[in-house]
């Protein structure tokens, strides 16, 4: 089934595409239909053919080449379907993870969205949707419609081909026709999980070693905007306590999961430090109450701290939230995990969380939320 609106019979080619694969949701169609002035949509509800899907999601330009300027949104639905049809497939998960892989094969830019209950409480199922191709993994619909926003975004009113069309490449997947703020919004959104490149940047012509913090430091709409990067930085150890389980961040570049946290900025508590990087990372407000540790390495030659690291005890201020799912420069997304998922996730590192998740899931104490007095000496010039 195919819905496009054009105005008053006009037959110009769209700029965006969107398809909506798997049993039909109600819900998903008509989130997708209102974002049909930005794409044309075609919906399969049976996968079996996934040519016909690919010729859908694959616009070709007048050579006959896959046109890399049009913006490509590809939803799969893989929720377990109830209705017992015969049509249905028998694993819609793996079914999905196939036609990710497929799409991707015949179509590098296109966005795929995996749609799935356990998008936040199933670590390895994310990874192995990644892995598959998929750009996103989310069950929330306000996620999914913050996503098709950014998207319609990207590009002019008419064709990208056209007059209008931006300079600009993506060096990961080779969506064309952006403008540097487009490709600033692309990068993060479509290759956060993906690995680091070198290269040249398409917006300035500058070489990098890392092109995604280039793009995304460098081109930051309204001028660069570089991180003050500094030795010093807050993780939070945040503990779902009905259930035992953790939140972890899908971090960048492929590297698995780690707890929420990143460096300090110039002027801020090391509290507030946690409390915002989670939220930057994971989408969760927390409270926090307690220290588990502070790790710190320490120069032998002037014997002061080369490092600090802050690891906190938290909880959610609303257990019931949403993660976060949509992909940007901090985080691929966030999950809830359990102490017995560990051994089967690959770990940004690993320490803090083998330590102290099984230490606070047996119900054992957090230190007081005070900066220890043995290290008052490291932190006279640190806000705690």
């Amino acid at each position: 089934m195919e819905t496009n609106k054009h105005g008053k019979g006009k037959t110009e080619p769209p700029m965006r595409t969107l398809v909506l694969c798997g049993e039909e949701d109600e819900s998903l169609h008509q989130l997708a239909c209102k974002h049909c002035c930005n794409f044309k949509l075609h919906r399969f509800a049976h996968v079996s053919d996934k040519e016909l899907i690919t010729r859908s999601a694959v616009p070709r330009a007048l050579d006959g080449f896959a046109d890399r300027s049009h913006v490509v949104a590809v939803i799969l639905n893989a929720e377990p379907f109830m209705g017992g049809t015969i049509a249905s497939p028998p694993d819609p998960l793996e079914t999905m993870f196939g036609l990710a892989r497929h799409v991707r094969a015949v179509c590098p830019h296109a966005f795929i969205v995996l749609w799935h209950p356990a998008a936040t409480e199933d670590a390895a199922m994310r990874l192995s949707a990644f892995s598959s191709g998929a750009n996103m993994v989310t069950c929330y619909p306000e996620h999914l419609e913050d996503v098709l926003r950014k998207l319609g975004s990207i590009g002019p009113a008419d064709r990208q081909s056209g007059p209008n069309a931006g300079p600009c490449s993506c060096s990961w997947c080779g969506q064309c026709g952006m403008t540097a703020e487009e490709l600033w919004l692309h990068q993060p959104l479509y290759h956060i999980y993906d690995a680091n490149r070198s290269g040249r940047c398409t917006a300035c012509g500058e070489v990098a070693d890392n092109l995604a913090v280039h793009i995304h430091e460098e081109h930051y709409p309204g001028g660069p905007r570089r991180e003050d990067r500094r030795h010093l930085g807050a993780v939070a150890v945040v503990h779902r306590r009905r259930d035992n389980k953790f939140l972890m961040v899908q971090e960048f570049a492929g590297q698995g999961f780690w707890v929420p946290g990143g460096a300090t900025d110039v002027g801020e508590s090391i509290r507030r430090s946690a409390e915002r990087e989670c939220l930057e990372e994971a989408g969760v407000e927390i409270k926090l109450h307690g220290l588990a540790e502070v790790d710190y390495v320490v120069c032998p030659k002037t014997c002061k701290p080369i490092w600090l690291l802050f690891v906190f005890y938290a909880t959610a201020v609303d257990e019931d939230s949403a993660p976060k799912t949509v992909p940007c420069f901090e985080s691929a997304g966030a999950c809830w995990v359990g102490v017995d998922e560990l051994q089967k996730l690959p770990l940004r590192s690993n320490r803090v969380p083998c330590t102290w998740f099984p230490h606070f899931a047996e119900g054992k104490p957090c230190k007081p939320l005070v900066l220890p007095e043995e290290l008052q000496h490291f932190c006279k010039n640190i806000q705690f």
